[in-house]
């Protein structure tokens, strides 16, 4: 009796540090996450670039065209770890798909689905993470439209 009661004391204690562990990794991945997209609030510069970018990625400069590109990838790579810890059953489904919707949407508006449309060859060795990502593109809303801040048009 005495090997039961420790057997499931062990497995209690494995899965409530599974747990910490989980929630440890998304903390620090949300933390890393929100000084990325803060940027865009803390700096006019990049933010009109990322705006222009998303209206019109081709018409940019092509310095701003590598600046938005940095932005982008750094999310996109983000997007990428996310789908991976998804995938692997380590990631709350609801969180995934907020964060994998926005990227989504951001790509689905005119000049992100441009730059996405040469970009995701840098995702050739996960084609899984580029279906996954066209399909949520195809069925979501450009950003632009659902919050029109984003868009440079009328400027």
């Amino acid at each position: 009796f005495a090997v039961v009661v420790t057997l499931f004391y062990l497995a209690r204690q494995l899965r409530q540090q599974n747990i910490n562990t989980v929630a440890t990794a998304m903390d620090s991945w949300l933390a890393d996450y929100n000084a990325t997209v803060l940027e865009l609030t803390r700096d006019s510069e990049v933010a009109f670039i990322y705006r222009r970018g998303l209206t019109n990625f081709d018409g940019l400069a092509p310095n701003d065209q590598l600046r938005f590109h940095g932005w982008m990838i750094a999310h996109l790579l983000n997007a990428e770890n996310m789908h991976l810890k998804l995938t692997q059953g380590i990631l709350e489904v609801v969180i995934a798909n907020q964060v994998l919707g926005f990227n989504a949407a951001m790509l689905k508006a005119t000049g992100g689905y441009a730059w996405w449309q040469s970009a995701k060859l840098v995702f050739e060795a996960n084609p899984e993470f580029v279906e996954y990502m066209d399909k949520m593109i195809h069925d979501s809303t450009p950003i632009t439209k659902t919050w029109p801040w984003f868009s440079s048009e009328g400027e």
